[in-house]
């Protein structure tokens, strides 16, 4: 008697366990759909104003084009995870229905129901193979697909279309089971806990991503860590480099010079000729200084331009920071490089290498001697050679013909550049076009060469090579 009733218990507890389990897994399954209800709207409609915005340029988005831009790449990468968890819940039913979709005993609902699975698979998978390609900094695009660069962003964007599509499909499909859910939920206050604090967890994760990935800067104003925040009159400022700049243009150092001279920080520093560049001794006692910059609509990025020649413009965040004295070094080395190479040139800018990478070109050229052509001459003095330069000097030996756009906006950043729009046959169009990076090969692609200041004013003194690439945005 005693072994049937604990036979019994042991069945009945089993069974109770199952019953947890299954509880377990449905709730899963409900905060899954939940998720790719909320993250499929967000992306849907971020992606509609986002697309909307690169033929027409909404300028009413103002600032809030860099949240939507960060809520639609948070959750798109929110939503392929929460489909690739979706399937793995379901593998064991997809296998099944794959074996036994085409039998008349199966229902069209869970026909219907395979065919969407299926296709949350193959568009997840599409989106997730064609965003690591096309990710800036591996280059996998520029240096083995760039002739098929445009099909694979158009790939991407349309299978993370049809992704958004089928996901919210399934969730209307089974709308009536997440209402019987959600009324579980709320009648069940331990689950209604769990579900308030993933809701919470997600809802922080954007504001979060928005401070940390957004430009943020203020004002006439310039960062000296260890220091602090130090405000300038961009109207009182002159520059040193008078061979360089134009009268009511200058640099980020021509900051620093003027800070130092109304006595808001003690710096020594003294021009080296052998690098065409000023060098800081000391800031307040302190050696090893180097900086980050960018424009508006930027970010932080490695750079080893040198700080002398950096444009100042309105609207960009500058930071002055220590760093090891061999790294400071290694730049320098470049610099040092760079002079002898133009002195070895008799003052000539010849660049050993000139390469460019589009959809239909793969062009190599060897000692490019370039010319002047005073694009920007209300910046820079007459007979600056800039990095369009190099490009503008290709045309006029009749090795490629070229397109330059005159751009005062770009989405919402302001930038008041000129842009190589084409070269050859390739012609920008929507979101893809030609961007470029100059320097010692050193410091080739994100090492501190491809940084966003706009070619027409980015100063060149002899680099190793300079690169123009394709991308699609």
């Amino acid at each position: 008697m005693k072994e049937t009733l604990s036979t019994e218990n042991l069945r009945i507890t089993r069974e109770s366990n199952r019953i947890s389990y299954t509880q377990v897994r449905r709730f899963v399954n409900y905060f899954i759909d939940l998720g790719m209800l909320i993250t499929g709207l967000i992306l849907f409609a971020t992606g509609v104003i986002k697309f909307i915005d690169i033929w027409v340029n909404i300028e009413a988005l103002g600032f809030t084009a860099a949240l939507l831009t960060d809520l639609h790449d948070v959750s798109g990468i929110i939503l392929g995870i929460l489909v690739f968890i979706h399937f793995i819940l379901h593998w064991k039913w997809m296998l099944t229905m794959t074996k036994n979709i085409f039998k008349s005993s199966r229902s069209k609902k869970k026909k219907l129901d395979y065919f969407i699975d299926l296709g949350m698979l193959i568009s997840f998978l599409i989106v997730f193979i064609t965003g690591i390609l096309k990710i800036p900094s591996l280059r996998l695009i520029t240096q083995y697909f760039v002739s098929i660069s445009e099909i694979i962003f158009i790939l991407h964007d349309w299978a993370g279309i049809i992704l958004t599509i089928l996901a919210l499909s399934h969730v209307v499909i089974h709308w009536k089971w997440m209402v019987r859910m959600t009324r579980k939920m709320f009648r069940k206050k331990r689950m209604l806990k769990i579900g308030g604090v993933i809701a919470f967890m997600f809802l922080v994760t954007i504001p979060i991503q928005f401070s940390f990935s957004s430009q943020t800067y203020s004002e006439n104003s310039i960062t000296i860590e260890g220091i602090g925040v130090l405000t300038y009159n961009p109207e009182e400022i002159n520059t040193i480099r008078t061979d360089l700049f134009r009268s009511g243009h200058y640099s980020i150092f021509d900051i620093l010079v003027d800070l130092d001279n109304r006595g808001k920080i003690n710096m020594d520093y003294y021009f080296d000729s052998d690098m065409d560049t000023h060098v800081i001794n000391t800031i307040n006692g302190t050696a090893n200084w180097w900086y980050t910059a960018y424009y508006d609509g930027g970010w932080n990025e490695p750079n080893v331009f040198r700080m002398d020649h950096y444009p100042y413009k309105p609207k960009m965040s500058i930071t002055i920071s220590p760093i090891s004295g061999s790294k400071l070094q290694n730049i320098y080395n470049t610099y040092e490089e760079e002079t002898q190479r133009l002195n070895a040139n008799n003052g000539s800018v010849v660049i050993p290498s000139v390469i460019i990478t589009s959809p239909h070109n793969n062009l190599v050229f060897n000692d490019v001697e370039v010319t002047s052509h005073n694009l920007r001459n209300d910046f820079f003095q007459d007979g600056i050679i800039t990095a369009i330069d190099v490009i503008m000097s290709l045309g006029d030996q009749g090795l490629i013909t070229y397109n330059l756009k005159w751009y005062s906006t770009i989405g919402t950043a302001e930038v008041k550049n000129y842009w190589v729009s084409g070269i050859n046959q390739d012609t920008e169009i929507g979101k893809c076009g030609f961007v470029y990076e100059v320097g010692d090969l050193d410091y080739q692609l994100f090492k501190g060469n491809h940084i966003h200041i706009p070619s027409d004013i980015r100063i060149i003194t002899s680099p190793e090579y300079e690169e123009w690439f394709w991308i699609c945005l």
